[in-house]
């Protein structure tokens, strides 16, 4: 049984536990951050688009952030890189504040803050990324990646409700000041890290390399490349959420409640996946257990989708969402276990850009192809056709590569 619970033996090193204290800090701002700027985008503008048009700014600006910050830190202190990064972040997000107390807020100055944040904000998250396997053994590997995985499911469950709370009482303003706050306490629980220094190279040079030679790394190591490929599809999957809404009304007669609901059943089950994670940390196929975990999300969504165009009991649809959250969250952890083993330290930063980077592509990919889908056969059969795609493709991607034989060595322990 203790192996199937969460290992929280990761949060014994100090620094380790310092690191995720922050994240849960910075992740609750940046949750309500996440209802504020939409919320104020709306009222400011009355328009759909400039709410969409503000995200699609940060997302780009991340994006890039992604692939140019990832040779910034394999090159320089990854403490001084987070700290930095997050000092610039609650500027932009006292900016914001100040913006929203002025008699006409302006949507520019929303749009310049996004841009600066999320490209100076994906060069701590590739940071942060980065250090984890310097601070806790190869072991502990799969137990932090799940540490990680609860606290952004937390934030993402919770944080959300109290900024709509927050806005309804007090307003954006107070929103974007409480988020600056948080973010000023994030920096000063990382204070206390020491200097965290990329390990010098080892590997033929690799830590020269600039930032866009980080994709020939990739490419040219086929267990990494592996796992970013099925993971591009995974990141994909995320695009079921833009159909929520209309299979809320299409196939259930529901309203905002239900929409809502739906919402909250993946985080809900991730949760769940956390909780009963401790296994993952003793996988003897890593990489077989991830394809096998990825197929299965799959057949869920397939199966949330079947429930939907069939107008069954919604309350087994959801019971497909939840299991979509519980296996994929799963999968995230295997994924983040084999790219933190398996990557040197000197080119850490630009693997991970390059991981992240493609989630943020790959979703937004996702979310665009099902929703042509939704709009021309409907939102249920869109999930049908997204599992099914991303199904097979997952089958073509491990027979073309034959990737199943590409598994790791053992993890060896941490000095």
């Amino acid at each position: 049984m203790p192996k199937l619970l969460l290992d929280l033996s990761p949060l014994r090193n100090r620094n380790y536990a310092r690191i995720l204290l922050a994240r849960t800090i910075s992740i609750v701002g940046l949750g309500m951050l996440g209802v504020a700027i939409p919320v104020q985008v709306q009222d400011i503008t009355g328009s759909t688009f400039s709410v969409g048009l503000v995200s699609t700014v940060e997302g780009v600006a991340t994006f890039i952030g992604m692939i140019v910050g990832g040779k910034v830190v394999d090159s320089t202190d990854r403490r001084r890189v987070i700290l930095l990064s997050r000092l610039l972040g609650a500027l932009c997000f006292a900016a914001l504040a100040a913006n929203s107390w002025i008699a006409d807020p302006h949507l520019t100055v929303i749009l310049l803050v996004g841009a600066i944040d999320g490209f100076f904000g994906a060069f701590a998250t590739s940071a942060l990324l980065a250090i984890t396997p310097a601070l806790v053994s190869g072991k502990q590997l799969a137990a932090a990646g799940a540490l990680n995985m609860a606290t952004i499911r937390l934030g993402t469950v919770a944080s959300p409700a109290i900024g709509g709370v927050v806005i309804a009482h007090a307003g954006v303003g107070v929103c974007y000041v409480i988020a600056t706050i948080l973010t000023l306490v994030c920096v000063s629980v990382l204070w206390g890290l020491p200097p965290l220094e990329p390990a010098a190279g080892e590997h033929s040079g690799e830590e020269d390399l600039p930032s866009a030679q980080g994709f020939r790394y990739i490419i040219e190591h086929r267990l990494i490349l592996a796992v970013i490929l099925v993971a591009s599809l995974s990141s994909m999957m995320g695009g079921i959420r833009v159909v929520f809404p209309a299979i809320t009304a299409q196939s259930f007669g529901g309203g905002p409640e239900l929409t809502g609901l739906f919402f909250t059943a993946v985080p809900v089950g991730a949760l769940l996946a956390t909780a009963f994670s401790g296994w993952l940390g003793h996988l003897r196929r890593p990489l077989r257990t991830l394809l096998l975990l990825l197929e299965a999300s799959f057949l869920s969504i397939i199966g949330f989708g079947v429930m939907a165009l069939y107008s069954l009991p919604v309350a087994a649809a959801m019971g497909f969402l939840v299991l979509y959250g519980v296996l994929s969250s799963w999968a995230d952890v295997v994924q983040f276990t084999l790219l933190q083993t398996e990557t040197p330290d000197q080119v850490r930063g630009r693997v991970n850009g390059v991981w992240m980077a493609q989630e943020v592509s790959a979703e937004s990919l996702g979310a665009l192809g099902t929703g042509a889908v939704g709009r021309a056969v409907g939102g249920a059969a869109a999930s049908v056709v997204l599992g099914t795609v991303a199904f097979v493709g997952l089958l073509g991607v491990a027979a073309g590569r034959s990737i199943t034989t590409e598994e790791p060595e053992e993890p060896e322990e941490n000095a």
